[in-house]
């Protein structure tokens, strides 16, 4: 995470097109298959998220695996509990949501 590599994160975010609905399901056990130390979920936390059952079942397939989740939204935080901060409460990680209006230009 050095200088030159963070200036490079907001034009490579900039050029994403965002479209359908987010399936964190699939991309969570994606990245289980690999046996991470951690993983970083970036999202806007939409529709679906995790169900109990689909949380009890990401929660045991981890193991020790910690989940750092940060959800992008505009304006505050509708929510203050979600699926994310379950996730990453039972999973040893962190939560962070970010308001993008913030972010200067």
């Amino acid at each position: 995470a050095n200088a030159g590599n963070k200036a490079l994160v907001k034009p490579f975010l900039q050029r994403l097109a965002a479209f359908g609905a987010t399936e964190h399901n699939y991309g969570i056990n994606a990245g289980l298959m690999f046996r991470p130390d951690a993983i970083v979920l970036l999202t806007d936390g939409g529709y679906p998220g995790l169900t109990a059952t689909q949380l009890k079942e990401v929660r045991k397939r981890a193991g020790k695996a910690e989940f750092h989740c940060i959800q992008f939204g505009l304006g505050p935080q509708q929510k203050p509990t979600n699926f994310m901060t379950r996730l990453a409460s039972e999973c040893n990680g962190t939560f962070r949501y970010i308001d993008v209006r913030d972010w200067d230009e």
